[in-house]
């Protein structure tokens, strides 16, 4: 009774078949790791670049806000002055306030 050989050329086989779908999903799964690092450092890098964009415009937006700035601005480029002399000043007396608040009161009642 001799044995035959095909069972264990069967098994050989199928061992060299899983381990190359082994092999091939490893290579697979690095393969992904790596473009995902890749894709991370990408975004950390434009996170920075945006970042740093960021805190050049506040530096350049709290720059142009400065009063003196404004001020510089509106008197070369606006043709602005800045006001010497107080604002109008209107006077009335306490009398006429009071004479209007009741007439107001009474025309509302």
């Amino acid at each position: 009774m001799s044995k035959s050989a095909k069972p264990l050329i069967f098994y050989v086989l199928f061992l060299l078949v899983i381990v190359t779908i082994f092999f091939l999903a490893v290579v697979i799964v690095k393969i992904n790791y790596e473009e995902t690092i890749r894709s991370k450092e990408e975004a950390e890098r434009r996170l920075k670049n945006e970042n740093q964009k960021l805190v050049s415009l506040q530096a350049e937006y709290q720059n142009v806000t400065t009063e003196d700035n404004i001020r510089f601005i509106a008197s070369s480029q606006l043709g602005m002055i800045k006001r010497i002399e107080s604002a109008i000043v209107i006077k009335v007396s306490k009398e006429k306030i009071n004479e209007l608040q009741q007439d107001i009161k009474l025309k509302y009642e």
